[in-house]
C-alpha cells in the first residue's frame, strides 16, 4: 500500500499536469469551468481511494482471522484494592467509583470496610516463635522465608487478626512473593507440582478448615487467597503472647523446587475494574420498599420497568412513571390515582435511593424474583440512550455514545408496540433464541450491529447497561493511591497490586505482526531452538539455562537443563524431569525421542602470573575477573560454550593496573570436555565453573 496523498497534493499535481496536456489554458482561477471540473474530479478520487483502502483493511482483517488471529475486543484490568485509616465500619456500594490520574476503576459488588486487619505473621520452629511481622510492613521491603528453613509436610504459618468476616463470609489476602527467581507463570488448572496447602481458622471447635480459592500456587507467584468463612463462630487465639483470631496456612504436601519467600502481605482487600459504569440496570423481587445506593441516580437519570402481576413469560415488563417526592412517608402508603402505573423515587441521603410501590394498586409488581428493573443513566449514557429504530435488514448499525464499550456489561432495552400498549424486554449480546433480537458489539465496542431482528422489526432501542473500558491502560503499576468519586474522607485506598488483563483492540499491523512472529516459529517441536523454547516457556518452572542437541544415528533429542536454585551446583530433580518430558511430549514428532538430563559440571583451574602496578588492586581485579571469565553457571555463558584461552588472555590483560602477562594456564581434569588447543571445549550438557584461581604479581615501579 502506497502512502496516501491528500485533496491538496492530487489538486496541485493535476494544476502542473494542464500544460503538458493543453498550452492554451492558461487561467486556472477558481472561476474558470475546468478548474471546478478538476476540484470535483480530485476529491472523487479522494473519495474513492478511502474506499478502496476500507475494503482492503477488511480483507486483511478476514485473511488474518482465517489463519486464526482475529482482533480481540478491549478488556478491563483488574486491581486488587485495600483501604487504610478505617476508624468505623461503611458500606461501599457497588461500581463505586475510584480515579487513578485520567484512569477510572469501580467494584462490581458492595463491599463492607471495616478496619479489620492482619497485625502478627510467625511460624514455630523448635517450640519457638518466628516473627515475620516485618511482611505487614509498608514501607521496609521485607524477604521472609515464612516456613522456615525447611519448608515440609506438617509446616505452618500463622496469622493472627484483629478481627474476621462473619461465617459465610469472604476474605481476600494479598501475597507479594519474592520473585529474585524468574518463575514461569503457574497453571492453576493443573496440580500443583510443588506443594499442597489447606488453611484453617481457629474456631470453638478447634482449628476448621476452610474452602480456599489460592492464586498463588501455594505461595510461588504474586495473587490473592480467597477465605470463605466457616459456619462455626472464630474463637480468640491468646498464645505466645499473641491476643487475636488465628488463620493458618498448613502444608500438606512440599517439595519445593525453591522455598518460597514473601515480600509483602495486605489483609484485607476487594477487587476493582478499570471500568466507567455509564449506565446501570438494578434488579429487584417485588418489595415495597426498594432501596439503591448509586450515585448517578442523583442526576435524576432513572427508568423504572416492572413486570407485573400474572404476565406471560414472553410479555416483558411494562414502564412506570417515575415520582419523585423528597417528603414522603413510606408508612403512610400512596394513592397514584386512576389506574397509573407509577413509584414513589425518595432521595435518603447521599448516593442512596428508595423506591416504593402501591402493592394495593391495580398496577404493582408481580411475585417474582425479578419483578422490577430500575435503570440508572449517567450523563454519558443520558445523551444518546436512544440507539435507533430496527428496521430488519443484515447487519444493521447503531451507534453507542462512546467506545470501549464491555459486552459483559452490556445490554439494551427493546420497545415493541403491542395492541395493549408498549412492552419493554431486556437482551444482553449474543442471544440466539427463536424471534429473540441477536447482536453483538463492534470490535472498537463504538457499535452494536445486529444479526437477526427477530420479531422486533419496527422496534426502538435504549441503552440498559453500559460500561467503558481503556484497555491496557489499566495495567497500572502497584501502590496507586485511589480517590473515591462523589466523596471526601480520611480513609486512604491503594491498590496493592498491579493491574492486569487490561488489553486493547489489536491493529491490523499489530496482527500481522503476530502472524509473522507465529510463522517464524513451530507449533511442532522441529528445531533445537523448538525444543529450547518449549523447555524454557514449561509453566510453574524456574528455568535457568537450556541446551537441545540431536543425535541423527539414534533419531534422539537430548535436552540439558540447569534450574535456577540457591545451590552452587544445582541438579535437575525427577519431579522437574517429568514435568518437562510431559510439556515437550505435546510438541515433538512422534518419531522422535527425547532424553532430558540435568547439567553435568566441570571445573577449570586457573594460574596466571602478572605485571603490575598496584599489586593489591591487581591481584584481586584478576581473580574477580577470572572467577566470571570460569562461571558458565551465573554468566550469561551456556552449555557446551568454547572457554577461548586467547579470550581469556586479553581480558586480562585490559586490566587497568596490569602492564603484562608472563604466564596463563588453564586446566580442567573431567571427562565431560576437550581440548583444542590451548582451549577448552565442554560437552554439551557440560557447564564450566571456577576452581582454584591462583595469581602471581610482579611488581612494577
Amino acid at each position: 500500500m502506497q502512502k496516501r496523498k491528500g485533496f491538496e497534493e492530487y489538486y496541485a499535481e493535476a494544476l502542473t499536469s494542464i500544460p503538458l496536456y493543453n498550452s492554451e489554458w492558461t487561467d486556472f482561477n477558481a472561476s474558470d469551468p475546468g478548474i471546478t471540473m478538476i476540484e470535483n474530479l480530485t476529491a472523487f478520487n479522494v473519495l474513492q481511494q478511502s474506499f478502496l483502502e476500507r475494503a482492503v483493511q477488511e480483507c486483511r482483517l478476514d485473511m488474518l482471522k482465517l489463519s486464526g488471529f482475529g482482533q480481540g475486543k478491549p478488556h478491563a484490568a483488574k486491581v486488587y484494592v485495600r483501604a487504610k485509616n478505617v476508624t468505623e465500619a461503611f458500606l461501599l456500594p457497588s461500581n463505586q467509583k475510584f480515579t487513578v490520574g485520567g484512569l477510572t476503576f469501580e467494584n462490581n459488588r458492595a463491599v463492607e470496610i471495616t478496619d479489620a486487619r492482619i497485625e502478627h505473621v510467625f511460624h514455630i520452629e523448635n517450640k519457638r516463635v518466628v516473627s515475620h511481622d516485618r511482611v505487614l510492613d509498608e514501607d521496609l521491603p521485607a524477604s521472609e522465608s515464612v516456613f522456615g528453613g525447611k519448608a515440609e509436610a506438617g509446616s505452618m504459618v500463622y496469622f493472627i487478626l484483629n478481627a474476621v468476616p462473619q461465617p459465610g463470609m469472604e476474605m481476600l489476602v494479598y501475597f507479594t512473593v519474592d520473585d529474585c527467581y524468574r518463575r514461569n507463570a503457574i497453571d492453576l488448572k493443573q496440580k500443583n507440582p510443588f506443594a499442597q496447602m489447606k488453611w484453617q481458622l481457629y474456631t470453638t471447635e478447634g482449628y476448621t478448615d476452610l474452602k480456599v480459592n489460592d492464586s498463588t500456587g501455594c505461595f510461588l507467584q504474586d495473587g490473592v487467597v480467597r477465605l470463605q468463612m466457616c459456619r462455626q463462630p472464630a474463637c480468640r487465639y491468646v498464645h505466645y503472647g499473641y491476643d487475636g483470631y488465628a488463620v493458618r496456612a498448613v502444608l500438606e504436601r512440599a517439595d519445593y523446587d525453591i522455598i518460597p519467600r514473601l515480600k509483602h502481605v495486605d489483609g484485607f482487600v476487594f477487587e476493582a475494574w478499570q471500568k466507567s459504569s455509564e449506565a446501570l440496570c438494578y434488579t429487584f423481587k417485588a418489595d415495597d420498599n426498594i432501596v439503591i445506593y448509586n450515585d448517578m441516580a442523583q442526576l435524576g437519570y432513572v427508568s423504572v420497568f416492572v413486570r407485573e402481576q400474572d404476565s406471560a413469560d414472553d410479555q416483558g415488563y411494562r414502564k412506570y412513571e417515575l415520582v419523585s417526592v423528597d417528603n414522603y412517608d413510606f408508612d403512610e402508603g400512596f394513592d397514584p390515582g386512576d389506574g397509573k402505573r407509577c413509584c414513589i423515587f425518595k432521595h435518603l441521603a447521599a448516593g442512596m435511593f428508595r423506591m416504593s410501590f402501591d402493592m394495593l394498586n391495580k398496577f404493582s409488581p408481580g411475585d417474582y424474583s425479578n419483578a422490577v428493573k430500575l435503570v440508572v443513566y449517567g450523563d454519558t449514557a443520558m445523551r444518546g440512550y436512544r440507539l435507533g429504530t430496527v428496521y430488519g435488514y443484515d447487519n444493521q448499525e447503531l451507534e453507542l455514545p462512546c467506545s470501549g464499550v464491555i459486552d459483559e456489561y452490556f445490554s439494551v432495552i427493546v420497545e415493541r408496540d403491542t395492541p395493549d400498549g408498549a412492552f419493554y424486554d431486556f437482551v444482553k449480546p449474543g442471544s440466539r433464541g427463536e424471534d429473540d433480537l441477536s447482536y453483538h458489539l463492534s470490535i472498537e465496542g463504538d457499535k452494536m450491529i445486529i444479526d437477526d431482528a427477530g420479531r422486533y422489526i419496527n422496534a426502538v432501542i435504549y441503552i440498559g447497561t453500559m460500561a467503558c473500558t481503556q484497555g491496557g491502560a489499566g495495567n497500572i503499576d502497584a501502590g496507586k493511591h485511589m480517590l473515591p468519586a462523589g466523596y471526601t474522607s480520611q480513609v486512604e485506598f491503594l491498590n496493592v497490586s498491579k493491574g492486569c488483563g487490561g488489553s486493547d483492540t489489536d491493529s491490523v499491523e499489530q496482527l500481522e505482526k503476530l502472524y509473522r512472529l507465529a510463522g517464524s516459529s513451530s507449533y511442532t517441536a522441529v528445531t533445537a531452538d523448538d525444543y529450547k523454547r518449549i523447555i524454557k516457556n514449561t509453566p510453574g518452572l524456574c528455568i535457568k539455562k537450556v541446551n537441545a542437541f540431536y543425535n541423527a544415528d539414534t533419531n534422539e533429542v537430548t535436552i540439558a537443563v540447569l534450574p535456577e536454585s540457591a545451590r552452587a551446583l544445582p541438579r535437575l530433580s525427577g519431579e522437574y524431569k517429568e514435568l518437562l518430558l510431559n510439556q515437550v511430549d505435546r510438541y515433538r514428532m512422534l518419531c522422535t525421542r527425547v532424553n532430558i538430563t540435568g547439567p553435568e559440571y566441570a571445573c577449570v583451574d586457573a594460574y596466571v602470573k602478572l605485571k603490575a602496578v598496584r599489586t593489591a588492586y591487581a591481584k584481586e581485579k584478576a581473580e574477580k575477573l577470572l572467577e566470571s571469565l570460569l562461571d558458565y553457571i551465573n554468566t550469561d555463558k551456556n552449555f557446551g560454550d568454547r572457554l577461548e584461552f586467547e579470550n581469556v588472555y586479553k581480558h586480562i590483560l585490559r586490566l587497568e593496573d596490569v602492564s603484562g602477562v608472563d604466564e596463563l594456564q588453564l586446566s580442567c581434569n573431567s571427562a565431560h570436555v576437550t581440548y583444542s588447543g590451548l582451549d577448552i571445549i565442554p560437552d554439551s550438557n557440560c557447564l564450566l565453573y571456577p576452581g582454584t584461581i591462583t595469581v602471581r604479581l610482579e611488581e612494577e615501579y
